[in-house]
């Protein structure tokens, strides 16, 4: 087995005439407010270098089903596989990029895709990395376990899913009964917060939450390790930059550093190496030991220099036409109906005040802190007109955006956690129902 890691999730997998490759993603992602690295461009070259004969997409968030990426792809029959999602938005999208083989998989369901490899989808069993309840019960990642069928090598790529530790448990077990080897040889865990929090929200000590999720999530790191029993670790997922007018907010980015993880599997008792391959590099089984080798792809310098080339990058709504207030007026009333309908054919209990500030072009300061101008217009919904509730988010944004959003030309789910909205929030608690919920608000 030859494992391949290019960006975030984006990994490819051979096994002799095998080779799946699993969501593939390289640009900008969540309408231009992630970048990838350290590869931003290339797939062309990628594509030549490792054609796929099998794709996994894990869920429908942009850095993972890439629409620009799969469009150039010229196989559109090749063999796609997906969770069968009770929605079905996952399959609708990739049919709709003219995809015509995708197999909706059953989680926990051993498939064989080749004489060389056998995949089993594994579903997510938390809606959020905090293991918080959530009355609305987002069901939307998956991870994969890969398994070769000429030497029974078991890779688990986890990709950003938001699993409890017993859900690590749960697979360590499936492993070793349905596994010859009976273990996880290789597994890469994105650790740290790929999300909004705590570089989107200038009211709070960003640098020291930073670091306090950091810490948080190293230790959470050291427990997955132990729950999977994995001998060999790479890190993949949930990795990004923001480019663009809101590139300084990565200095508050929670993502540990490479040196930081390898001081947690140095003290692992069964996880026996690190390798650091991300930007095309692979390792390979040979015999009982793993090798390293360069891919030779042109990748962007440091993190820094990165940001610095893309700090002007426009975001990908900036190129719909203005909103005139009249557009807002018609669409805010029926989508807040709709809202509100939805959270009750749910029996969601509302206990929250959202308030939209919408901006013709906001723009931070060089702290990454919300503008002294007030905004052109502010919104609120809550329930029955209710000005005191016990949670209340503040949203920031531009007009064309929040229109763009109730309209459905972009979608609240990618853009809540693409950094290109700037949130406030009282009390400073992350309740999963208020940002899952506004996926309602549209018309």
């Amino acid at each position: 087995m030859k494992i391949t890691h290019f960006c975030n999730s984006f990994l490819a997998v051979r096994e002799a005439k095998t080779l799946l490759m699993c969501d593939p993603w390289i640009g900008t992602a969540n309408y231009g407010g992630w970048l990838s690295y350290p590869l931003a461009d290339g797939e062309e070259e990628i594509f030549r270098r490792h054609p796929p004969t099998r794709l996994y997409i894990s869920h429908l968030h942009s850095d993972h089903l890439c629409a620009k990426v799969l469009a150039g792809l010229p196989d559109k029959n090749i063999p796609v596989y997906i969770k069968l999602f009770k929605d079905g938005a996952l399959y609708r999208r990739l049919t709709a990029l003219g995809f015509g083989n995708v197999a909706q998989l059953a989680a926990w369901k051993p498939m064989k895709i080749s004489d060389e490899l056998e995949i089993t989808i594994i579903p997510a069993d938390a809606s959020n990395s905090s293991g918080l309840p959530d009355e609305i019960s987002y069901d939307l990642d998956t991870s994969i376990l890969i398994r070769s069928l000429v030497d029974g090598t078991v890779f688990f790529n986890t990709v950003d899913n938001p699993m409890t530790l017993e859900q690590y448990g749960k697979v360590k077990e499936f492993v070793r009964r349905q596994s010859p080897r009976g273990k996880i040889d290789v597994a890469c865990i994105g650790v740290g917060a790929a999300s909004e929090y705590p570089q989107c929200f200038p009211g709070i000590d960003r640098q020291s939450e930073r670091d306090r999720i950091i810490a948080a999530s190293l230790q959470k790191f050291e427990s997955q390790l132990a729950a999977l029993g994995n001998e060999v670790y790479f890190p993949a997922g949930g990795t990004y930059l923001i480019p663009g007018k809101f590139s300084m907010l990565n200095r508050y980015i929670a993502q540990p550093g490479v040196e930081q993880l390898r001081t947690v599997v140095a003290s692992s008792s069964t996880c026996k190496s690190l390798y650091e391959i991300e930007g095309g590099d692979s390792i390979e089984k040979n015999g009982a030991q793993w090798v390293r080798s360069d891919g030779g792809l042109d990748r962007l310098r440091t993190r820094e220099e990165a940001i610095q080339a893309y700090a002007n990058l426009a975001y990908e709504y900036t190129r719909l036409p203005p909103a005139p207030d009249c557009a807002i007026d018609d669409l805010f009333p029926v989508a807040r109906e709709n809202y509100f309908a939805r959270l009750a054919a749910s029996s969601v209990e509302v206990k929250w005040r959202i308030v939209f500030h919408l901006y013709d072009d906001l723009r931070l300061d060089g702290d990454g802190r919300l503008p002294k101008d007030a905004p052109v217009r502010t919104l609120t919904l809550s329930e029955n007109g209710r000005q005191h509730s016990p949670y209340e988010l503040i949203c920031h944004l531009d007009h064309r955006l929040f229109l763009a959003l109730l309209k459905r030309q972009c979608i609240w789910n990618i853009t809540l956690s693409g950094s290109i909205v700037i949130f406030e929030r009282t009390p400073n608690i992350f309740v999963p129902e208020i940002t899952f919920s506004l996926n309602y608000l549209t018309i």
